[in-house]
């Protein structure tokens, strides 16, 4: 494949490892060589995935559609400021992007503003954080132990702000606010932001009580939807604007199914105005416009067809999760009616957890790890599952009976040469992606809606 001899330096793609890639001596590379090599790295991605079933919760599969998008040069043009009024010349386009997409969020979330600006979720809450715990404000979010994102732990994201982190207390079962002892807490530290939200979905329930005393105090409330986005604006679980919460931080991709990034959604103009100053100029004094591009067509695919994807991403979840503990594996229980498409299966130590994972990962079986904050389970770690890419490639019941088998078999008597080919077959066989524009271009309109009946 590459004709330079250069070339027999560097690793294959498939088995580069930190110390493979530390004894290259690039120096001594052609660009060609490289360009080459960056090429080969990045069709080896590609091929992975298409031959893996992707379980793993915090990634989704762009549409067609959407990554011809970002092949766009839109972004090379700075573009500050508020649309129609930029501090940079030639970009009447970039402002009608940015209200466009602004406007199809809105419509999608029954928002009444957006901001739509920023690369990721991690600065969304970032921007939210800035906004809403100034003067010494503490802020009130989800412990690790409780399963809360990086973005929202003392030493994470808010650290960078040298912001007082205060942890909402849970029941026993790890995933229930204890809304009693949060009410108190909450009275007793006023926080200028309580931030909901976490990185497994298991509980669709929101801490009302704690909501409204909250904003009865004067603290803001927002949710960190990233996980879920698709299955709010699916109507697959309900709104956290109905539930009293002001502002809505989520990633547009995950169960979006949109390019890589982050939005800031509400319903309180004055929100926005103190949130656009720090989103631009002092986050992001330039953007990648280029991303707007796609994740205009994402929002466009999402009012055609979320419904019907976030209803598959549900069924899958359920049952995948029957099938597994039909096999005998321990699965956390999902709250019914909840409308989510994660699972967990407790494993043990961290160790242990991630021993698994890579089990599954030699058997092209992609999924990742997680707490386990219910101490019934006597383990601090699992494998959490997430659906929204086998609902978008549409695995039917008896595929999801052959991952529930492979799974088991992976954990129970570990990886084999056998049960990594079947993976690679089965991911074969299911190779659309659907639920998006793709469907139409290629003509199977007809495979298109998912039907229970």
């Amino acid at each position: 494949m590459f004709e330079n001899s250069d070339m027999r330096a560097l690793p294959d793609a498939l088995s580069v490892t930190e110390r493979s890639m530390s004894e290259l001596a690039v120096s001594d590379l052609s660009a060609e060589d490289i360009f080459a090599f960056i090429r080969r790295l990045s069709d080896t991605h590609t091929q992975l995935n298409n031959d893996s079933i992707v379980l793993y919760a915090g990634t989704n599969q762009a549409s067609w559609a959407v990554e011809m998008m970002l092949g766009s040069s839109m972004g090379t043009m700075p573009a500050m400021g508020r649309p129609w009024i930029k501090d940079q010349p030639g970009t009447t386009s970039i402002s009608a992007l940015e209200v466009l997409v602004e406007h199809q969020l809105q419509a999608l979330f029954n928002a009444t503003w957006a901001e739509v600006r920023l690369p990721s979720a991690t600065l969304a809450n970032l921007a939210v954080y800035r906004a809403f715990c100034g003067n010494g404000a503490p802020l009130m979010s989800t412990a690790v132990s409780n399963l809360g994102h990086v973005s929202h732990l003392q030493n994470g994201t808010p650290e960078l702000l040298a912001i007082e982190v205060i942890e909402i207390p849970f029941e026993s079962d790890g995933i229930t606010v204890d809304e009693i002892a949060a009410c108190e807490l909450i009275e007793k530290t006023r926080p200028g932001l309580l931030m909901l939200g976490t990185t497994l979905a298991l509980n669709g329930r929101y801490p009302e009580r704690l909501i409204a005393r909250a904003r009865s105090i004067g603290t803001t409330v927002a949710y960190d939807a990233s996980h879920v986005a698709g299955l709010i604006v699916g109507r697959q679980m309900r709104s956290p604007f109905d539930a009293g919460i002001e502002i809505i931080t989520a990633s547009t991709y995950k169960s979006f199914g949109g390019p890589p990034g982050g939005i800031i959604l509400g319903r309180d103009t004055t929100h926005a105005t103190t949130l656009r100053p720090i989103v631009c100029p002092q986050l992001a004094s330039n953007y990648d416009a280029t991303r707007l591009l796609a994740l205009a067509t994402a929002c466009a695919e999402a009012k055609r067809y979320m419904s019907d994807y976030a209803s598959r991403m549900v069924w899958s979840a359920d049952y995948l999760h029957a099938s597994l503990k039909a096999r005998g594996i321990t699965v956390l229980e999902r709250s019914d009616g909840a409308g989510l498409h994660h699972m967990l299966i407790p494993i043990g130590t961290n160790h242990a957890s991630q021993g698994a994972m890579r089990n599954l990962e030699a058997c092209h079986i992609l999924a990742g790890t997680q707490w386990v904050s219910d101490k019934r389970f006597n383990a601090e770690s699992g494998l959490r599952f997430g659906t929204q890419l086998i609902a978008r490639k549409r695995y039917d019941a008896t595929a999801l009976d052959a991952i529930a088998t492979l799974v088991f078999e992976v954990l129970t008597t570990g990886p084999s040469e056998r049960i990594r080919k079947q993976s690679i077959d089965l991911a074969r066989t299911f190779s659309s992606l659907y639920y998006c524009f793709d469907a139409e271009v290629l003509g199977n309109n007809d495979s298109i809606l998912h039907r229970t009946s």
